[in-house]
């Protein structure tokens, strides 16, 4: 299904997006500045390039989202040499790390060690992590306490493993591996287009931001939207808010369908805090009183029961910047931002698909919502060493941290969008801790990534409940199905909209879930392109499915959860190939694969068993290692 490149190419010119937030410094993307001190200012974040009106213009991939599936897609797409075309609606770059103002990622570890940093994410999503961290080892000025810390966790945030970033210095780092990729965003554009027909996409108008539109006609279409957007778009079969059990068979599913419990959306708040004494106070917002009650506002949240006080503090839970850290006159006060089940809003359904007129009131309703959570906690949270005094007006709108007025971010965090209706749906029973008696989820042979969270379930909209009981997960995968629609053989999901279910999406729609996503996408999208296959034969069929498989690995993709092989290890590929193939099991009490343990005629006998043919092995003493080297390459699975 490659393109015939008749068309014409894209045009280039060079352009700077510009919008409101913080001034670029020292060469950089600065995050913190003054507070208020660049409320109104424009800047530039970084070279997009802006794509000239053609008749037509053909690519191999366009990318529609630029969250941080959208992004990680057109870095794996490029990475084969895929044309790719990135379409943002908004201004921003980077998704729930930026704009939706998730800038503490949800990122958990495995008994007590922090996985993302080595063998739980893909290498380029901890190469976008090492790059922030080094852009504030070499922007900013780290106290000696600041220096000594590694990893670095700017905030010491305890929410996940040990990272936070500005959403300035994110999208700045974004925007510099997309230029190093030779990839193509457009910012503030939209597309249309026809329904699907004879199971394609085909033409797709793309409408920039000053009305000049153009036609793409793209090979594969990518959904990395924040709300599954194509799926209505194209007029395909799509899935939102909770199945019934019947349908998914899911244990803690409810009996009967209701589309309309869709998980609650926030707008994250950013707050500095100043010193004691100082008064911040907002005014009080109209109808204070009612959203209160609606909201029920409290601290306790979990574990969270204090505002200072730790362990386990509110205000330490999503800290962006620890003070201590920095001997920088920008970073002069601790600063947090605010995402917890107070300003969850549940009023309003998000997206609302019967009535599209609804979704401009619910989001203004679920921003005023945290706006009135702003002064309830200047002015009424209990203090922690005196109940009986009220409200901390030394908290601050950190106007400048998103360039939004009041300091929410610009856009809600989005939990849960429509999916598609996909070849391999993951179900409860697929990840479960209480369905999978091992240490790992349930294996699928064409796994396109991992995942470690619960399945976090935030109460909904509508009276929906949220999962707190029996949400725990194993270590699982991503499948390939799961990715791909069964009714359109050209458009791949690349972000929350893949094919999992109301209770599932609670633990794959987080920050290196979505990433391995989008990229496992992108790469998917530029190997059918090259191989002239559809996703669902790449997928689905040998030889193709080990060899996309290849190709996601060669990029430091995982499939398998081994905990102590690594990319760039020279048996990387058949480790994680024979994982995947349930050759290899590991080990009841880990989740290692002990590369250099001896492997016996016994074990050699029960490879040849599990496979069903002999293995031609070498002479003489062999590790397990050596031993996975030989039974995939002969199998077939790595070349």
């Amino acid at each position: 299904m490659a393109l015939d490149g008749a068309s014409r190419p894209i045009e280039l010119e060079d352009a700077r997006s510009r919008f409101n937030g913080h001034a670029l410094m020292q060469m950089g993307y600065l995050g913190a500045c003054s507070e208020g001190e660049l409320v109104s200012r424009r800047f530039k974040v970084g070279l997009v390039r802006r794509l000239k009106v053609s008749d037509t213009t053909n690519v191999d991939v366009l990318i529609v989202g630029g969250g941080l599936g959208g992004v990680s897609a057109a870095l794996g797409a490029a990475s084969l040499g895929a044309s790719v075309l990135l379409v943002e609606k908004g201004n921003w770059l980077g998704g729930q790390l930026t704009s939706q103002g998730v800038c503490t990622p949800d990122e958990v570890g495995i008994d007590g060690q922090q996985v993302v940093e080595t063998c739980g994410s893909t290498a380029s999503y901890r190469a976008f992590r090492h790059q922030i961290r080094e852009w504030y080892r070499a922007k900013t000025t780290l106290s000696g306490e600041g220096q000594a810390v590694n990893p670095l966790n700017i905030g010491k945030c305890w929410v996940n493993s040990g990272f936070a970033a500005e959403p300035s210095v994110a999208m700045g780092v974004l925007q510099s591996m997309l230029t190093e990729a030779n990839v193509v965003p457009m910012l503030g554009a939209t597309v249309s287009g026809p329904p699907v027909s004879g199971r394609l996409i085909k033409d797709v108008t793309v409408t920039g931001s000053e009305g000049t539109s153009l036609t793409v006609r793209a090979g594969f279409i990518l959904d990395a939207t924040e709300t599954g957007d194509l799926l209505p778009l194209f007029n395909l079969p799509w899935h939102i808010g909770a199945e019934a059990q019947s349908d998914t068979t899911e244990p803690d599913a409810s009996a009967e369908a209701h589309p309309e419990w869709i998980q609650a959306i926030t707008y994250p708040i950013a707050l500095i805090r100043k010193p004691v004494g100082e008064n911040h106070t907002i005014a009080k917002p109209d109808c204070y009183e009612e959203i209160k009650r609606a909201q029920q506002f409290q601290l306790k949240d979990g574990c969270i029961e204090y505002m200072f006080k730790e362990p386990n503090a509110f205000w330490s839970y999503r800290r962006v910047i620890y003070e201590p850290y920095f001997d920088d006159n920008r970073y002069a006060c601790d600063l947090a931002t605010i995402n917890v089940g107070s300003n969850d809003y549940t009023g309003g359904m998000y997206p609302d698909d019967n009535n599209p007129s609804n979704n401009i009131a619910v989001l203004a309703a679920a921003r005023r919502a945290s706006q009135a959570f702003v002064y309830w906690l200047q002015t009424e949270t209990p203090h922690d060493d005196d109940p009986k005094k009220h409200g901390y007006p030394e908290l601050m709108p950190a106007t400048a941290f998103f360039n939004t007025a009041d300091g929410i971010s610009p856009d809600p965090y989005i939990r849960e969008a429509r999916r598609v209706d996909p070849l391999v749906r993951v179900i409860q029973q697929d990840i479960g801790a209480n369905y999978n008696a091992g240490l790992r989820a349930r294996n699928f042979k064409d796994a396109c990534g991992i995942g470690n969270y619960s399945m976090d379930i935030h109460a909904c909209a509508n009276g929906g409940p949220g999962l707190w009981e029996n949400n725990k997960t194993r270590p699982y995968q991503i499948p390939a199905g799961a990715l791909v629609p069964k009714e359109c053989d050209n458009l791949i999901a690349a972000g929350k909209c893949l094919g999992v279910t109301h209770i599932t999406n609670g633990a794959y729609r987080l920050h290196p879930q979505e990433w391995n996503t989008g990229e496992a996408a992108g790469v998917l999208a530029a190997f059918c392109a090259q191989a002239g296959c559809t996703p669902a034969q790449a997928v689905t069929t040998d030889p193709l499915l080990p060899r996309y498989q290849n190709a996601l690995l060669s990029r430091g993709v995982p499939l398998f959860w081994w905990s102590d092989v690594s990319y760039g290890d020279p048996a990387w590929r058949h480790i994680q190939m024979c994982g995947v193939r349930g050759i290899f099991k590991g080990y009841a009490d880990s989740l290692r694969f002990g590369p250099c343990e001896s492997f016996d005629d016994a074990a050699k006998a029960a490879i040849e068993q599990s496979v069903g043919k002999p293995m031609s092995w070498p002479d003489g003493p062999m590790t397990r290692s050596q031993a996975a080297q030989v039974v995939a390459a002969q199998m077939g699975w790595v070349p």
